[in-house]
Order: C-alpha cells, then structure tokens, then sequence
C-alpha cells in the first residue's frame, strides 16, 4: 500500500494547527488564578486534548513541557498509555532543573505515578539522575526502606543528591534506615560506594537534610530536544556548498581552508623514469609546473580577499562597541541607572534574591559549609557559615546553619541568639522554633518552650514534632492535651500506634531534659 505524501503533509498541517491552538490555551490557563481543574480555561484546554488524542506522541515531544504536562493531566487516561507519555516527558525534560510552576503541575500526578516514571531515572549518573531526585524530594515521594539499598549501590551519589535522597525517608523510619545502613556498611567492598553509605547515614542520622538543594547540573549534558518526523518533513534540506558560478572547480576536502596548495613531490619510481627524458622535455615540465604554481597563488590571493573583508568589518565593529561601553555614561541618554532592578531569569529560586558576585560567593561557602555538616565537623562548618554572613550578612540559610553549629558544639546562649535572628528576619523556616523549644528546656523555661514548641508543629504539622510536643506536655503536667494531641495525631496517621513515652508519664517533673 503506498502512502500519499499530499495525505500525510495535509494531516501535519492539520495537526500543527491544532497543537499551536492548544498551546495558545494552554498558555492563558497557567495565567489564570485558582485551581488548575476550576480555571475557566480548563474546559477549553481538555476539549482540545481530547481533540489532540490521536497524536498524542507527538503532542509530548514537540510542544513546551508545561504544555505537555497539562496535556497528559487533560486527557484524564490510566494504563500503559499513559505511563509511556509520562516516560517520554520525564526523559525529555530531565536535562534541565524545571521551574517551580512546572513542580506544581507535577503534584498533580498520583503518588504511584510518579514512582512508576520518576524514581526509574534515579539509578541513571549524571543531570537526570540528580534532576530525578531533587524533583522526588521537591514532591515528597516517600520509599519504603529497603529501596536505598538498591539506589546507593546504583552508582556514585554526589553530596547534593545524597541530601536530596534523604527526603525520601520517612521520618519515622530514619533511625531504623539508619541502623540497617550502618550494619551494611562493612560488607561494602567499593570504596566511593562505601563513602556514599557513610555520607547518606550521617546526613539522616543527624537530620541535616531540611529541604531540597538544586542539583549541580552539567551544561554539557544536556541534550537537545528531540525532532519528531514530521518536524524533518516539513524541513528543508540546506545545502552544505552552493557553489557560486558553473564552472567552479570542485575544493579538495582533504585540503585545509585558507591554505596555499603545495605541489605534490613525484614519487621515486617516476623521478628514476624522467631521469632518463631529453632536456627540451624537463624544461616543459618546469614551465607547466611554474604556470600551474602561478594560479594556484592567483585563486588563494582571490579566496583570502573574502576572509580578510569579514576580519576588517568585524574589528571595525569592536572599534565602535568598546568606544561606546568606555563612553562617559553622562552622555549617554539610555544607560540603564545604577539603582536597576535585576531582571526575572537571575533572580535566585530558592533565596528569591538577586544573583550577584556577592550572593555566588557567599552561596559557596555557604554550600561547603554543608558538606562538612554531613562529616560532623561543626567547627569546620561553622567557619565557613560566618565567611559566608561576612560576605553577606543576609543570607539566611548560612545564618540558620551557624546557629545549628553553635547548639551542636554546646554554645546554647549564642545558639538561641542567632535563631531569634532568624525568626525576625523570617518566621516561616523550619525546625527554628523547634532548635529554640529544645533550648529552653535546657534552661528551665518551659513556658518558652511550650511557645516554640506550639509555634514550629503550627509551622510544620507533621508527626515527629507533634509527638515530641505531646511528650513535652506530659512532662509538664498537661496530660489532657497531651492525649488530646495524641488523639488528632492518630486520626490522621490511622496505620500507626501512637502513645506517649513512658518517661513522660512516670517523670513529668523533669521538664528540662531533652525529649
């Protein structure tokens, strides 16, 4: 059966108007606020998915991957179909750390989606192995113990991504990896393996992971978006060499560009035969050889003209660029003021501060302070935390980081004054209030560490600091709100068994001890 080329190429334009329609409501629904489904764009962008179906695969690897994404989340299909759309768009876009608006859309996906067709990607070295993990971290993908094992002895981790790796734990189930990590350790024979084990066992031993750290991406790993075949269809062939006039002689590849060709020396056997030649012959052969020497010279004087030309224009250009940047900035009327704000594509995504030399400078130390934080050298980390605050004293995290480092070298007082910092400049960091309530309880002060207890589980609401406020209260004498917490715990966490410590009910009166 032969295929109709008219057919297919009317089927491609049909196709590519239809997929330029749906991008352009697909781009009106992400601006619109509110919900995703209850937009007033969405039903316009799931009708012309539906309408897209048939083409799908090709929907996936040509359109944006935001618009893909919410073209797969509009056709609203389960089954294997629909894994191998996810693949695809995980494969695709896994090159890239994606915005956050682009991990939003991804917290539509199911739990089990995202383990099904993310977490594969994690056992590949290099930028989507990192970029798998640091997206399973930023959608809080939990695994079941056991699985580290198999992605630790997968490849070599890097810091960033062991940390990353972390926050896939559980944390009710962290001193338990932990134990089992540790038991494992000795029977490791690769060394990078076995330091990988140690690294991951100290970071979750020591909860040093609290959030997600973008992963260090290598610019050259990144490939290119892949041309689907009706993208080279509808392609034209360029010519690689469009010669300029009929008769121009064919160019020897072999021959560098902008080179004199070199007359090639006659071979042994044929200097012996020409030896033997009458002298009327040699002198005609050294006349062709010197006529022939002449237009090779002639037709590389004429090809260097050209390049020489374009070297000329473009020193002249330079001329005219640095006369203008070393101009007096007084005269000139459209020079940006000083006081400019910097634009959107370098603003930093985390910090949601300006990138500056000062801010990159302060971040690296900032971030080796953090790999000697996985090691247990707070002293180290802590010198390196107050080099970044030198550079600059704004950056928050370094300032949360030296405070941690004060508390675990036994410098309290110092400790709780840096957090009190931290909380006046932001409020909504986690595990301060909860560094603070520990504080207090060293001091006696169970009144402020009753607040910075019910501050930090107000903050975070999850179970390990619930459990460690209701063993707090009980301590303290508060037994009904204590079994109260207890009670509220326990309705939202149904497969657990949740009870207070048995230290809480026989020593209430020993407030100050850590929990």
């Amino acid at each position: 059966m032969r295929c109709n080329p008219h057919t297919d190429q009317v089927q491609y334009r049909s196709m590519k108007s239809l997929m330029e329609e749906f991008a352009r409501r697909t781009q009106a629904l992400l601006s619109e606020p509110g919900i995703l489904e209850r937009r007033p764009a969405w039903p316009v962008v799931k009708a012309g998915a539906i309408s897209l179906a048939p083409f799908a695969d090709s929907v996936v690897t040509e359109l944006k991957p935001d618009h893909a994404l919410i073209f797969i989340l509009a056709l609203a299909n389960v089954g294997s179909k629909r894994d191998l759309l996810l693949k695809a768009l995980f494969k695709r876009m896994l090159t890239i750390v994606p915005s956050d608006d682009f991990v939003r859309l991804l917290s539509k996906l199911s739990q089990a989606e995202l383990k099904d067709n993310l977490l594969p990607y994690i056992y590949e070295t290099g930028n989507r192995g990192a970029i798998a993990c640091y997206l399973a971290a930023k959608l809080q993908v939990y695994l079941a113990p056991e699985a580290f094992q198999y992605f630790l002895n997968a490849r070599i981790w890097h810091q960033t991504d062991l940390m990353n790796l972390c926050l896939l734990v559980k944390p009710e189930e962290s001193k338990a990896l932990c134990a089992h990590i540790e038991s494992v350790i000795p029977m490791v024979e690769h060394p990078h393996i076995k330091e990988g084990y140690t690294e991951f066992r100290n970071i979750l031993f020591n909860h040093l992971a609290c959030e997600p750290v973008h992963p260090e991406v290598d610019e050259t790993q990144t490939e290119k978006s892949p041309v689907s075949p009706a993208q080279l269809l509808a392609s034209k062939p360029t010519p690689l060499h469009e010669p300029s006039t009929k008769h121009e002689k064919p160019v020897d590849k072999t021959s560098e560009p902008n080179k004199i060709p070199i007359a090639r020396q006659p071979e042994p056997e044929k200097v012996a035969a020409k030896d033997n030649r009458p002298a009327a012959s040699d002198s005609q052969a050294q006349t062709k050889a010197s006529r022939s020497l002449n237009i090779s010279l002639q037709e590389s004087q004429t090809k260097l003209i050209i390049p020489l030309g374009v070297i000329g224009l473009l020193f002249t250009g330079c001329l005219f660029y640095f006369s203008w940047y070393y101009s007096d900035p007084l005269a000139m009327p459209n020079t940006p003021p000083k006081n400019a704000r910097a634009p959107q594509q370098w603003i930093d995504s985390v910090s949601m501060r300006p990138v500056t030399a000062k801010f990159l400078s302060a971040d690296k130390d900032y971030r080796m302070g953090e790999l000697f934080l996985t090691r247990d050298k707070f002293a180290e980390a802590l010198k390196l935390f107050e080099d970044a605050l030198t550079i600059d004293p704004d950056h928050l995290q370094a300032l949360m980081r030296s405070g941690y480092c004060r508390l675990k070298l036994g410098d309290n007082k110092a400790a709780a004054e840096i957090f009190r910092r931290v909380l006046k400049k932001n409020s909504g960091i986690d595990s301060v209030n909860l560094y603070l309530a520990r504080i207090s309880m060293t001091e006696n002060n169970l009144e402020a560490a009753e607040q910075h207890y019910r501050a930090e589980y107000a903050l975070r609401n999850d179970l390990p600091v619930g459990l460690e406020l209701a063993n707090f209260l009980a301590k303290t004498g508060n037994q009904n709100d204590a079994m109260e917490l207890i009670a509220a715990l326990q309705e939202k966490n149904p497969g657990k068994m949740l009870v207070l410590s048995t230290e809480a009910e026989t020593k209430p009166e020993q407030g100050g001890e850590q929990p």
